[in-house]
């Protein structure tokens, strides 16, 4: 279950730009023959990461693995960066 929330202070009738920001997502990749973390990376990696390695230390974590080994047909859950809905 994922949820997304914003927290902030003032009376409520602020107008936000969508177009300024990016919010961070998670969505569930399927694992090919070919595909390594680094491949991944270099794929999905956005601006908001200043490397990456810094992605892929992200993606390690929440996927709690301890080495770079990934297997084919696995599902892997990675970060995104996209416009608010």
């Amino acid at each position: 279950l994922l949820g997304i929330f914003f927290v902030g202070a003032g009376d409520g009738t602020e107008k936000v730009d969508a177009s300024n920001y990016n919010v961070k997502y998670f969505k569930c990749i399927e694992i090919e023959s070919d595909d390594t973390l680094w491949s991944i990376a270099q794929e999905n990696i956005s601006e908001e990461y200043s490397s990456i390695e810094e992605y892929i230390e992200e993606v390690k974590s929440i996927n709690n693995l301890s080495t770079d080994k990934i297997y084919d047909g696995a599902t892997l859950v990675i970060p995104y960066y996209a416009s608010p809905l």
